[in-house]
């Protein structure tokens, strides 16, 4: 994945890496590269502004990792700092409604 990424990069096609992660994730649902597709796509939707979907796919990689000692405590700081720029900041933002 990292390999994928860093060809993109080279190619100054950086705003294609969502889509691509896409891609993977719908064409290779319930798999690894699923899996790690979407962890690498989610510092991409932060940058064009894509809390919302960010903020999805943390709370799902942080669901299918509460068992792996070693992962969950990084999507679990993925989704709350998703969360608190959602908020911008601001702790009496209702997320619901935002």
């Amino acid at each position: 994945m990292s390999g994928l990424i860093r060809c993109y990069k080279a190619l100054e096609r950086r705003k294609e890496i969502p889509e691509s992660m896409d891609r993977l994730i719908n064409d290779f649902p319930e798999t690894a590269l699923a899996a790690n597709a979407a962890d690498h796509s989610l510092p991409y939707l932060v940058q064009r502004g894509e809390y919302d979907q960010a903020l999805g796919r943390a709370n799902a990689l942080l669901e299918d990792n509460r068992n792996r000692a070693e992962a969950e405590p990084n999507y679990l700081f993925q989704a709350a700092t998703l969360y608190h720029r959602k908020s911008a900041g601001n702790a009496g933002v209702d997320l619901n409604h935002a």
